[in-house]
């Protein structure tokens, strides 16, 4: 299932050298006893790893939304990637624009605008880099996935799915380096139920397409991004569930929020298991509902700001969640390794790595509430706010334990 530098799990490789040991002249009692003392060691040093893994504070790249010199350079980074040249590109959902920025921050290049040309983004929703050098950017309102070179030409587009007899656009997505994609719509409520609260979960499938858009499997079906029902629209909901989804070459992970366990599924084989990757159960605080809906709000454009502070109080005024979600965000790394991230209320994020049973194989965290966009070998992309409330796109050197 992952990669892990060629050694293999800790209970095999016991139960491996005891068979062997057993069958030594020195008996089982023996081996029994050195296995003790091999295991104790081990799991020191499995501890001690952890502790290893580490992200440091000064970036090395750092894009921010407003220039030194008070000139706007984004408006609302919805997404980032980093290329293997060092580059940055980040997707504005404002202006429909990718801009590439060197190692120093720079701005480089634009591409795209607002529109429904070949060149033009009507709502960027998501980027992923799905193999290769090139970076994949899914346009949700022209329901098109378009590959974009290095340089910030469009190689090719294409519909995700292909076909036409899925009503409602992606809204979540995901990709594995081998180029499939996994996708989940906007849900529907269950008829047998009714909407007695401000809050409403739909239901919908996740399907895997291959690089073309043509659907291969259903992996599962369940629960979509919870949403709170504000005058006639609807909005996420500020601190609700919401159904996240990370994808290895071998394995696709869903997370409902529901609990701390996830989904996997196999690619091969469609088989699938639960596995818990958190305990965590923390009381949600009222500057933790105050974060969540000015992350909301980051997303609307448009409206102007009467109406945008309007909408704001209304998303105040909905009842808050008992509970924090166990975890936010699922990632799968350069390495196939799963992460977890989570945004603490003591203003730190917590991005958590885990072995093939769910456990925690190393840790570290970062100063202030960060969204993670990418993770590579040597580094994590991700999108903070400033104290000034702007944002910064910050790339960031991420050290692992040998």
């Amino acid at each position: 299932m992952y990669r892990r530098q060629g050694f293999m799990s800790l209970p095999t490789a016991l139960d491996s050298r005891y068979r062997k040991c057993a069958r030594s002249p020195v008996g089982a009692i023996a081996c029994r006893a050195a296995l003790h003392l091999i295991l104790a060691t081990s799991l020191a040093g499995l501890l001690s790893a952890q502790a290893v893994w580490s992200v440091d504070e000064q970036p090395l790249t750092i894009v921010r939304a407003v220039s030194r010199d008070g000139q706007a350079v984004f408006m609302h980074a919805v997404a980032a990637v980093r290329l293997a040249n060092g580059t940055v590109v980040v997707g504005d959902d404002h202006d429909g624009q990718l801009r590439f920025f060197d190692r120093s921050g720079q701005l480089v290049r634009k591409v795209g605008g607002l529109g429904n040309g070949p060149n033009e983004f009507r709502h960027i929703l998501w980027m992923g880099t799905c193999g290769g050098d090139s970076i994949s950017v899914w346009d949700f309102v022209q329901r098109r996935m378009k590959v974009v070179s290095p340089s910030g030409s469009i190689i090719r587009q294409y519909a995700v799915p292909s076909d036409t007899t899925v009503a409602a656009a992606p809204q979540v997505v995901a990709c594995s380096r081998r180029g499939l994609l996994a996708f989940q719509s906007e849900g529907r409520p269950n008829p047998s139920e009714t909407v007695s609260s401000p809050f409403v979960r739909g239901y919908a499938p996740v399907w895997i397409v291959d690089r073309d858009g043509r659907r291969m499997r259903e992996a599962w079906r369940g629960p979509t991004t919870e949403m709170a029902l504000v005058g006639r629209g609807a909005a996420p909901r500020p601190l609700g569930k919401k159904t996240s989804i990370a994808f290895s070459n071998e394995e696709l992970f869903i997370a409902t929020a529901d609990s701390g366990f996830l989904h996997a599924f196999s690619v091969a084989s469609g088989s699938g298991r639960m596995v818990r990757v958190s305990s965590r159960r923390q009381r949600a605080e009222r500057q933790d509902h105050e974060q969540a809906v000015n992350e909301v709000l980051a997303s609307v454009h448009g409206p102007p700001p009467q109406v945008i502070d309007q909408i704001r109080q209304a998303l105040l005024g909905l009842p808050m969640p008992e509970w924090l979600v166990p975890f936010d965000q699922l990632v799968v790394d350069s390495e196939e390794l799963l992460w977890t991230v989570t945004n603490s209320s003591n203003g730190a994020t917590l991005l958590q790595v885990h072995g093939t049973k769910g456990e925690v194989i190393a840790q570290a965290r970062i100063a202030g509430r960060m969204k993670i966009f990418e993770i590579g070998r040597d580094y994590v992309v991700g999108v903070k706010e400033a104290a000034e409330g702007e944002q910064q796109v910050v790339v960031l050197t991420l050290r692992r334990s040998k």
